[in-house]
């Protein structure tokens, strides 16, 4: 038996948790339910910035900004999965990408194995860190899977091949919804908003509070405001201000919702439009029409594989915004939508089973 059957085993899991975005702490909590179920003897941890966010999850928390908590967790781990994709996608944006590639090469030293999943690349990443990228990745991974295709070709073109290449979606279209909450019960039909700050963002919200006039007048729909990270309180702040100078009513969740609750409002809505990934995912799992606000990649691809309507935040009227959504209003089929959505979480569960059998060779269980 070999040094690491003889224990039990312990999983580091690395990623972009406690900032207060719900989409990553719906990643982490996919993830360990994932890693619970395969491996229930084991000893998971989480790399958070919120020690709440572990706990809540039943795992162990290792305090983000504590460098000698990290270095003794790496050091103790057997495997360190990395995922839900903002550590890697947003690097140059956060400034972390000295700290991550930090952990990595801890990581190396320790011969700490590392599996990739479920991230994406930026375009500013590509171009301006790849030789760091490169390194880090060829030397530190046994397993790398991204849930957009730009990516998964860019690492496949630039030779980075530490590990087996998967492409999925994001983890967190295998998320299970409850049936109804107080927010939602026996209320009118709603249109949410899921916005997210730009260079763009006052030109955006002239387009976008006369989008919702429409919406409101014409097609009967509730206005709801849905902020999906702590970050989006701001512009969220200003488009009430905007929507009450048109006099549209509307509603706004506010902060302390439960993420699995948050999501549950949102796929009931009627109409989602959304400048975030995860505001379409949760539109997806309810079957409900959705438009994406941005030409990110992860978000480019994701609507193209739910069919769903896609509008530049930056160019986007009122007038084009509400012909596309009397255009997808004519032409929706919800149950084509939940087959898209099936076969999403089917090619899911296939690479989440390879990351599984990964792992459990590394641990020889």
């Amino acid at each position: 038996m070999s040094k690491k059957a003889e224990k039990k085993a312990n999983i580091l899991i690395s990623g972009d948790y406690g900032e207060g975005n719900i989409g990553d702490e719906i990643i982490l909590s996919e993830l360990v339910k994932l890693l619970s179920k395969a491996f229930p003897e084991a000893q998971l941890s989480v790399i958070t910035k919120k020690p709440e966010t572990a706990a809540a999850l039943g795992v162990e928390a290792v305090q983000a900004k504590n460098p000698f908590r990290l270095r003794a967790a790496v050091e103790k781990a057997d495997v360190m999965v990395s995922a839900g994709g903002i550590m890697l996608e947003n690097l140059l944006l956060h400034k972390s990408l000295g700290s991550y590639l930090q952990l990595l090469e801890l990581a190396r030293q320790k011969k700490t194995a590392v599996f990739f999943h479920s991230f994406s690349i930026s375009p500013l990443l590509r171009r301006r860190e790849r030789k760091k990228l490169s390194s880090a990745v060829v030397s530190n991974a046994r397993f790398i899977s991204l849930r957009d295709r730009e990516s998964y070709e860019w690492l496949k073109k630039s030779g980075i091949n530490g590990g087996e290449l998967h492409l999925m979606s994001d983890l967190a279209v295998s998320l299970e919804l409850g049936k109804n909450t107080p927010e939602t019960k026996n209320k009118k039909p709603y249109a949410a908003f899921c916005l997210k700050e730009s260079e763009n963002t006052h030109r955006e919200l002239r387009e976008l509070k006369k989008f919702a006039k429409r919406l409101y007048e014409d097609e009967g729909l509730g206005i709801l405001l849905a902020a999906l990270s702590d970050e989006d309180r701001r512009i969220e702040k200003m488009f009430i201000d905007a929507l009450i100078e048109e006099r549209v009513p509307h509603i706004s969740l506010g902060e302390g919702v439960a993420y699995e609750d948050l999501a549950l409002i949102i796929s009931q809505s009627e109409f989602v439009l959304s400048e975030r990934l995860h505001g379409l995912v949760f539109a997806a799992l309810g079957g409900a029409r959705a438009m994406g606000l941005s030409q990110r990649d992860k978000i480019r691809e994701f609507a193209a594989e739910m069919a769903y309507p896609l509008q530049d935040g930056a160019a986007a009227t009122a007038e084009t915004l509400f012909e596309a959504f009397k255009k997808q209003k004519e032409e929706f089929s919800r149950e084509n939508s939940m087959q898209r959505l099936s076969e999403l979480r089917k090619i899911n569960a296939s690479v989440n089973s390879v990351l599984i059998e990964a792992i459990r060779e590394e641990l020889r269980l």
